[in-house]
């Protein structure tokens, strides 16, 4: 490992670390609580929801303390969400891998290395990268 690197890879340890707990603590208060009852999960669900907007209304305004806190409650409460609804954090990621190489790979299709550029409609090719 060069040094360059080992920030980088403590920071991804130490945020792996992060997420462990708090999935940890959104399952024991899942078990704690019937949180699959339907009422507990739309309480859930719309507290996930509020933060959701806080955190738009604090990017909005510019306010970067108060995304900080905002953030952070929202990734508790989608944690927790997910805890409720059986969802394994497992399922999560191997869904953001899915879409983020689908759009790398539709990316690589439309600006391949030597392709001719054509002025047609190109309804499939892509002018961005970002996720679906």
């Amino acid at each position: 490992m060069t040094p360059a690197t080992a920030p980088a890879t403590a920071g991804v340890e130490a945020s792996e670390r992060a997420f462990t707990m708090l999935w940890n603590a959104a399952l024991h208060e899942a078990t704690r609580q019937d949180l699959s009852a339907p009422i507990l999960i739309a309480r859930v669900a719309r507290e996930a929801g509020i933060e959701a907007m806080a955190c738009v209304g604090a990017a909005v305004t510019h306010d970067r303390a108060a995304l900080i806190g905002h953030s952070a409650e929202l990734v508790g409460m989608l944690t927790l969400l997910w805890a409720t609804a059986g969802v394994e954090p497992e399922e999560i990621w191997t869904e953001l891998h899915k879409r983020e190489r689908i759009g790398t790979l539709l990316h690589e299709m439309a600006y391949k290395p030597g392709r001719p550029k054509r002025r047609l409609t190109r309804p499939w090719r892509v002018d961005s990268t970002k996720l679906p």
